[in-house]
Order: structure tokens, then sequence, then C-alpha cells
């Protein structure tokens, strides 16, 4: 938590005193009759048609919300958060989708938590079908919370959404939304934790397990995982991206396009970071999943997890995945068209 800059006088300065009114004003919800309606005029690709939405026109969107996530910033007086932790390439609407769903959901749970008001992540296809299209809705969803919020704390400016780049491509959007995930983050007084990183492992647990069956693969037996206490989320996510190179050799044996992915030189890496490598699995998962005409998808897990949750025991989850994931490879270097489904 910034601290606030106090004056010789041992006094706030006024306009800090404002914001911090006004701040205190929203989270009561004593701001509520303020108009809180998004001012900024609709970009023209809400109204094209879905074929037509390009990676340039998320992008455009994308960089309108990051301008209205700058003023909630100012206007709460957080500092920037301007790390990055990961570089893609050759990433496809797939997967920049599920990284917007988690940018929705976390601009979803701050304008919940400071002005009360929650609203449902927007309906998609199967992760075959998805396209910028869909991307473009889970941003502008995003963008409905963040407008909000901002108004809420009595901001008003009107801003006009870039022309789209005709050059930009689905990986210039996925870091764009990372960033501004990140922001959001900073923003929060309850960022994510342990127990949704924990959440998300077991989400990729649940839809390895579906791929396992649908693939026909031998049956799988985890060993326990004891990878002992003290270690920190940056533990989590350097596992977490074994898991997903050995996920990208599979794919890469049965001839499907797989996404790149390296880390950056940082050591300031947070449980959103871990959920945003096991977002990558998810997504590759899930696709692999929908490649399989008639076959389920996963389902959610239902079981209640523990109540407190420390990254050891992510770490534990994360090393059954990866035992899953060599289990899938071993069986795909035997069987290189096992994943290939029905398409």
């Amino acid at each position: 938590m910034p601290t606030l800059a106090v004056n010789p006088a041992g006094r706030l300065p006024v306009l800090r005193k404002f914001r911090l009114l006004v701040l205190c004003m929203a989270c009561a919800g004593l701001v509520a009759a303020e108009p809180v309606e998004p001012a900024e005029p609709v970009e023209p690709a809400a109204r094209m048609e879905r074929a037509d939405i390009t990676p340039g026109h998320v992008l455009a969107r994308v960089n309108l919300l990051a301008r209205l996530v700058e003023d909630v910033r100012w206007l709460m007086g957080r500092p920037r958060n301007e790390l990055r932790t990961l570089h893609v390439q050759d990433a496809r609407p797939r997967e920049v989708y599920y990284q917007a769903q988690s940018l929705f959901l976390k601009a979803n749970r701050l304008a919940a938590g400071t002005v009360g008001r929650a609203i449902e992540l927007p309906s998609a296809p199967t992760a075959t079908q998805l396209q910028p299209a869909d991307v473009y809705r889970v941003v502008v969803a995003a963008q409905s919370q963040i407008q909000v919020l901002r108004a809420a704390l009595g901001g008003r400016e009107t801003y006009e959404a870039d022309a789209a780049d005709p050059a930009a491509t689905p990986s210039d959007v996925y870091h764009r939304v990372l960033s501004v995930a990140r922001q959001i983050n900073a923003l929060s007084d309850q960022p994510p934790n342990a127990a949704e990183s924990l959440q998300t492992v077991n989400q990729a647990i649940s839809e390895l397990q579906q791929l396992l069956a649908n693939a026909k693969a031998p049956p799988f037996s985890a060993r326990d995982e004891k990878p002992g206490m003290g270690h920190v989320p940056g533990d989590v996510f350097h596992r977490l991206l074994q898991g997903m190179r050995i996920l990208s050799q599979a794919m890469q044996l049965a001839d499907i396009p797989v996404l790149r992915v390296t880390p950056l030189n940082t050591s300031w890496i947070e449980d959103s970071d871990v959920i945003d490598v096991a977002n990558m699995l998810i997504s590759e998962l899930a696709y692999l999943n929908s490649r399989f005409p008639g076959r389920s998808a996963a389902g959610a897990d239902e079981e209640p997890g523990p109540g407190f949750v420390v990254p050891s025991l992510v770490l534990r989850q994360v090393g059954t995945l990866e035992q899953m994931l060599l289990h899938l490879l071993r069986h795909v270097e035997r069987q290189p068209d096992s994943l290939q489904g029905g398409d």
C-alpha cells in the first residue's frame, strides 16, 4: 500500500484529502446517485460484423481501457505497475480470449468490491471458434466496470478510441491485456492470492483429465508430490512454465500450432502472474478438448478448497499437473494423431 505524502505542517494536501474522501465515499456507496453510465462513444467495431473485427480493433479497445484504468489509478492515488513477466509469440484468438477473461474478472472484482457492481461475463463459443470479436466483447465488458468505478470517483473526461492498427497481431493484444490486468491488480486492496492460483491450477488439471480421456491415453496414477514448505509464487510460476513447455512438445508432435512463451528477467512474481501462466495452459487444453466432436468440455471443480492456501500447496498441485502432462506427452509420442480429434 502506498503511503500518503504529508506536508511540513503534518497535514494532507487538499487535493489528496479530496481524493481520499471521494474514495471513502465510493467504498461506502455514498456516491451511487451520481451518473455512472459509460460516457465514451461506442467504437465503430461494436457495430461491425463478427468476422470483420480484427486484432487491431481489439487493441484499440484495450488501449482505451488502459486510459480509463490510468484515470482510476490517479484518482485512487495508487502507484503505476509497469512490470512485465512474459513475452509471447504466435498467439491466437483463443489464447488472447482466456487472458482477456482473466482481465474481466479482475475488473469485475474491483468494481464489485469498491462500488458494489458486478456483471456477467459475456457468452462465447467453443475454443475452436473463438475470434477477435469474442475478445472484443470481453474487453468492452471490463471497460464498462472500470467506467462505473471511474465515474464513482469523479472521473468524467471523454476519450476517443484509437484507430484500428491493421498491423496489430493477437500477440500485441495479449501483451497489452497482461499489462492492463497487472495495473488493475495494483488498484485492488485484495489482489489475487494463492487460493485463486490453486483454483486456476485445478481448472487446468480438470481440462487435462478431460483431454487424457478424449485422447484415449492409458490410465494415469499420480505420485504424491511433496515439495516442502517455504516456496514463493515465483517457484510456482516457473514450474507452470515447464508444464507449458511439455504441452507445447506434445502439440508440436501432433502438428498443432503452439503459443511460444518466454519469461522476462524479473524477480517480482505475484500470484496474478501464476494465474496468467495457468490461463495459458487452460486455453490450450480447452482448445484441444474442443477438437473432439461430441465430447463434453471439462467441468469446474466443485470440491471446496482448503481454508488456508500457501504457494507450497499450489506447487504440489502443479507437480501433479506436470506428471499428467508428461503422461500425455508419452502417449502422443506413441500416437501423434491422438490429439487430432475430428478436425
